[in-house]
């Protein structure tokens, strides 16, 4: 009887274990819940080969979608918006990794469900950092075209 009753405990123990184990949650779910929500872009200069002008990109993270609204603007002060873009991705967050500058980054995978004609798709073998209420994805200049992104893109910085 007494074997059996300490065979018990010792199941009892290790299965409330197991269980709190299996729901502590990792590092990837933890970064999915902290980027859901409304994010944007400094007002900056559009890129060259779109023109002149400046723009702002607004991003917005729900479950399991990227939804980037580009507006653009003739002011430095992106006020009066002369024009705007979406484009929507599904995304899978993966598990976190050293990129080459030795930076805690999450591989993410997007897929394009939604891009505008004329707009430069995000790439989909991409990075994400979450720090402080920043969000930064990748360079797309820091990896050939069939491999992961290394470096986070400097110039593009996401905050709420």
């Amino acid at each position: 009887m007494t074997k059996f009753a300490l065979c018990s405990v010792l199941v009892g123990l290790s299965a409330a274990a197991g269980a709190q184990t299996l729901t502590s949650p990792g590092p990837t779910l933890e970064v999915m819940r902290q980027i859901q929500g409304a994010w944007r872009s400094e007002c900056h200069a559009q890129p060259d080969d779109l023109g002149s002008g400046f723009q702002q990109i607004r991003l917005q993270v729900q479950f399991t979608h990227f939804t980037f609204t580009t507006e653009e603007y003739d002011e430095p002060d992106c006020r009066i918006k002369r024009a705007s873009s979406k484009s929507r991705y599904r995304f899978v967050l993966r598990e976190p990794f050293l990129n080459k500058a030795q930076e805690q980054v999450f591989a993410i995978d997007f897929l394009a469900e939604e891009i505008p004609l004329g707009a430069a798709p995000v790439r989909p073998q991409n990075i994400l950092s979450y720090k402080s209420g920043t969000l930064r994805l990748g360079d797309p200049k820091s990896a050939g075209p069939e491999e992961r992104l290394q470096k986070l893109d400097r110039s593009l910085l996401f905050s709420r």
